[in-house]
């Protein structure tokens, strides 16, 4: 290696380290403000294993769902809150035991509107078969918080459970917060959820962690607690999300998470661990 390529790669790290100063001494104010009439498209996948201890357990239970969804930006409030307008595209879900060769215990995919639930295959897949393209929306805060669903009411019928107030959060957004953040600043948001007699808080823990052009990383750290009749949870959870820093909106996520959780049935408790990594990948669409 020459003197002259020595001299140049020092003089490129240099200016990437000063860049990398100057991003991180300049705050940055992030919020949810998509253009109103704007496209989006959005893909979560959720694996999910549970196992408990019981000495009757055949193995442990998996599943491996998928949700698309399309939604435009249809109105945007005074107070900056925004409305999306939504159709839910697909749903799929294969739920098997694993430790007997991926033994089937359901499968079903609205984009085929197939399912195979035992008994209850044609009860299931009348009511599965109505979801592809169901319109609902969803209002979110300027910082992200999710304020309201239409789409509760839809998953309250198939599951046959009643909220009291929709999910703060989404997962979809980051809950930004009321103030410009440098990189390595954090900040927190507590969200309350209660359905069928059972109250969940879960706390976010948001870092900064990198800022470009265009983007910005976010780290995320997550604890959440409940409690009823039914049983009790706890758990934590960490992850990343990829910012849009033009709109707020997320561009990629991936989050993993481990729950354990007592579940109660009269006089019996049986102890399970849940595990689960989310993704979530979205991208803006041509009008």
């Amino acid at each position: 290696m020459t003197r002259q390529n020595i001299l140049l790669i020092l003089i490129c790290t240099c200016c990437i380290t000063r860049t990398a100063f100057s991003q991180s001494s300049k705050p940055v104010t992030l919020s949810l403000h998509p253009a109103k009439g704007s496209r989006y498209s959005f893909l979560t996948k959720l694996h999910q294993k549970a196992a408990s201890s019981s000495a009757n357990d055949s193995g442990a239970t998996e599943q491996k769902s998928i949700v698309e969804l399309s939604a435009v930006v249809s109105h945007i409030e005074r107070n900056g809150s925004i409305t999306f307008d939504a159709s839910l595209n697909r749903i799929a879900i294969k739920q098997y035991v694993s430790s007997q060769g991926d033994q089937e215990l359901l499968t079903m995919d609205t984009k085929d509107s197939l399912i195979n639930f035992g008994t209850d295959a044609i009860e299931f897949s009348d009511r599965f078969k109505k979801q592809n393209g169901v319109k609902y929306s969803m209002e979110f805060s300027k910082a992200g918080a999710r304020i309201s669903a239409t789409l509760d009411s839809v998953f309250e019928r198939m599951a046959g459970t009643r909220y009291d107030k929709p999910v703060d959060n989404a997962t979809l957004f980051v809950v930004f917060p009321d103030h410009s953040v440098s990189i390595g600043e954090s900040w927190n948001n507590t969200s309350i959820t209660r359905f069928d007699n059972v109250q969940m808080i879960t706390t976010d823990h948001y870092t900064l962690k990198s800022v470009d052009r265009t983007t910005a990383e976010i780290d995320l750290t997550q604890s959440l607690t409940a409690s009823g009749e039914g049983g009790t949870i706890s758990g934590k959870g960490s992850g990343s999300y990829t910012i849009d820093i033009a709109t707020g909106m997320t561009q990629n996520a991936h989050i993993s998470s481990d729950i354990d959780m007592t579940i109660k049935d009269g006089t019996t408790e049986t102890p399970m661990k849940v595990t689960s990594e989310l993704t979530i990948a979205a991208a803006k669409k041509k009008r």
